[in-house]
């Protein structure tokens, strides 16, 4: 469910959220980078993690998925870069 793996195990996943803006408006969650990459190749490659953030940030806030937010940050090129 979380990953597209031929594991016939579980998966465990590592990572952190760099920021996680919690209020009123619902959650949202910040992924820094720093990047020479366009805004579609960021897209592309940080998709699946920021939606495994979404789903384990949902389960803990015990919220709906469609309260939260994602946003990447590219520092190096000064651009955000909002998924929802």
């Amino acid at each position: 469910e979380i990953l597209d793996t031929d594991a016939e195990d579980y998966v465990l996943v590592q990572g952190a959220i760099d920021l996680l803006d919690v209020g009123d408006f619902g959650v949202k969650i910040i992924d820094y980078k720093y990047s020479k990459k366009s805004d579609e190749q960021l897209i592309e490659t940080y998709t699946a993690q920021l939606e495994l953030y979404k789903k384990a940030t949902a389960a803990i806030l015990r919220c709906s998925p469609d309260k939260i937010s994602r946003t990447l940050i590219n520092i190096h090129a000064r651009r955000q870069i909002n998924l929802d």
